[in-house]
């Protein structure tokens, strides 16, 4: 999946005006089995550190902000007597989802940045820093962000979900549903 995500990146920022732009189907189709494993064993050796390094500054930042504030806001949307409904549950994962993803964007922004320029075979950017550098001085601090907002709109549904399912299956167990 992600390298016709980012196909369809490319796709879409260097397509001309009115041109269609492809498909997922489209890509999938056109890689055929092979085509979307293609690389694979010289991405995971390339980028091992980097996924380290994004890891590191991305799922470990994410943790850290969703976690304590998933918790909080669901002592805050819940009622005094200690109980805790399901739209408390969801609500505070889609929030906390939605915060610790919009903060982290940076990180993803960077790693595709570098995947793309891997796949299309560009030698002006190898690393995490001159990456984060390049962007900022050509596009100003705002080019971090750039997706926030969709990003948010994915992953905090998800967590959401996730939390609830958590939740739900907590409580089967302890009998209380």
């Amino acid at each position: 999946m992600e390298i016709v995500k980012i196909r369809m990146q490319v796709a879409g920022s260097s397509s001309l005006p009115g041109t269609p732009k492809p498909s997922a189907l489209q890509i999938v189709k056109e890689l055929g089995p092979r085509g979307m494993y293609r690389g694979t064993p010289a991405t995971l050796l390339r980028f091992s550190f980097l996924c380290f390094i994004l890891i590191f500054f991305r799922d470990v930042p994410f943790s850290i902000m969703f976690f304590p504030l998933h918790a909080y806001l669901k002592q805050v949307f819940s009622p005094s007597d200690g109980s805790t409904s399901f739209g408390a549950v969801f609500g505070s994962g889609v929030l906390a989802g939605a915060f610790a993803a919009a903060a982290v964007t940076p990180s993803d922004v960077v790693k595709t940045r570098l995947q793309v320029a891997s796949k299309q075979g560009d030698k002006a950017v190898t690393g995490v820093l001159p990456c984060f550098r390049q962007i900022i001085d050509q596009e100003g601090p705002g080019a971090l962000f750039r997706g926030a907002g969709q990003r948010a709109m994915i992953v905090a549904p998800l967590f959401g979900l996730a939390l609830l399912t958590y939740e739900v299956q907590q409580k089967l167990m302890a009998g209380k549903i």
